[in-house]
């Protein structure tokens, strides 16, 4: 059995097992390389929605911290004083993380304040960065399905018995 499983701080988010033809697998690198790239996207449209797309909205800052965050950083949005955290999750800064390995992937930050966010604090409401729809996990599932039926072709081609399909003509009166 291959176990598709993606998880955030211990919260799984994703967990979908393909059982028979995919419990061979060694290298799945290939849908890995799809599904960081996706992730990528992902977190650019949680940005750039205020977290709407995938956490239905992140927490509104303060009254005392949106007066100050305005004077200081005008037009920042929320989680993006600087733009650090937002670049790393989209995959442009020294801050991002993006390994993959032949059965294992990891993607997302090094910002050491990021995991603050997702997770809330005393003092801060959370504000999930990292939170899949259900339209991504079935994405991230279909990506992975598609890829292991074209290997299962793959291991298996010119195995299977070539089967003719004979066309009748019917002609009427």
């Amino acid at each position: 059995m291959f176990q598709l499983t993606f998880e955030v701080d211990g919260d799984v988010q994703l967990s979908r097992a393909f059982s028979r033809f995919a419990e061979d697998v060694k290298d799945a690198r290939e849908p890995f390389e799809e599904v960081a790239e996706d992730f990528r996207n992902i977190m650019s449209k949680q940005f750039g929605t205020e977290g709407t797309y995938g956490s239905g909205g992140w927490a509104p800052l303060s009254p005392n911290y949106a007066e100050w965050k305005a004077r200081n950083y005008p037009g920042a949005r929320i989680l993006e004083r600087t733009g650090l955290l937002r670049d790393s999750l989209e995959g442009a800064n020294p801050y991002t993380i993006r390994e993959i390995r032949p059965l294992e992937m990891t993607v997302g930050t090094k910002v050491p304040y990021g995991i603050f966010h997702q997770r809330g604090t005393k003092k801060m409401p959370q504000r999930k960065i990292i939170n899949l729809t259900e339209a991504d996990k079935t994405r991230w599932t279909k990506i992975f399905h598609k890829w292991l039926v074209e290997q299962s072709r793959k291991e298996f081609a010119g195995l299977m018995p070539t089967i003719g399909i004979s066309k009748k003509h019917i002609s009427t009166i």
